[in-house]
């Protein structure tokens, strides 16, 4: 081999060295890259794993006072006294009924939700005392869908399109017992 093709020879290995070592090198951050963001999804995790247990006391609590205090469905017509609740209470702030319909129940492994929508007529405070009442959080009561306008007759009054569900625990199911919740649970 004459000197000048070693000399080629040489510089086409040194070459193909610097090349791989870039390319390997180029691979080898990308691969550190990927740990350190793992790293720091698990770090993110571990914190947040520490705060869930910190809080615990307080969500168990939470857990034992749903389970003392939500009411269970008797029947079907639990819904109707619903309504007829909601009705009354509408009356005794002096406000008038429009319409009314009962919805579709749902029923989860959780709870059974029974709602129905009304629209109501009357001034603006009254409307927004009734519906404070309406949704009452100790009694499972949520209203997920209101409108309010004017009425077009008399701008002193409103007239409110509102939704009501009310959850109940599971028909037949018993209050569960309470205790500290453990990993995989699916009680609220």
């Amino acid at each position: 081999m004459k000197p000048s093709e070693r000399r080629l020879m040489l510089l086409f290995f040194v070459l193909l060295a610097v090349i791989s070592g870039l390319l390997g090198t180029r691979e080898l951050l990308s691969w550190q890259k990927r740990l350190s963001k793992g790293e720091d999804r698990l770090e993110l995790t571990q914190m947040e794993s520490r705060l869930l247990l910190a809080e615990a006391d307080v969500w168990n609590a939470r857990n034992e006072w749903i389970d003392q205090s939500q009411p269970a469905m008797k029947d079907a017509l639990e819904a109707n006294q619903e309504l007829t609740r909601a009705e009354e209470m509408a009356r005794d702030r002096g406000l008038e009924t429009l319409n009314r319909q009962l919805l579709e129940p749902e029923a989860t492994g959780l709870y059974q939700q029974l709602g129905f929508t009304m629209t109501v007529k009357g001034p603006l405070q009254e409307v927004f005392r009734w519906l404070h009442r309406l949704q009452a959080p100790a009694d499972f009561r949520v209203i997920p869908s209101l409108k309010v306008a004017p009425d077009k007759q008399d701008p002193n009054l409103v007239v409110a399109t509102v939704q009501v569900w009310r959850w109940y625990r599971t028909a037949g199911q018993p209050a569960p017992a309470s205790g500290p919740l453990t990993a995989g649970a699916t009680r609220p």
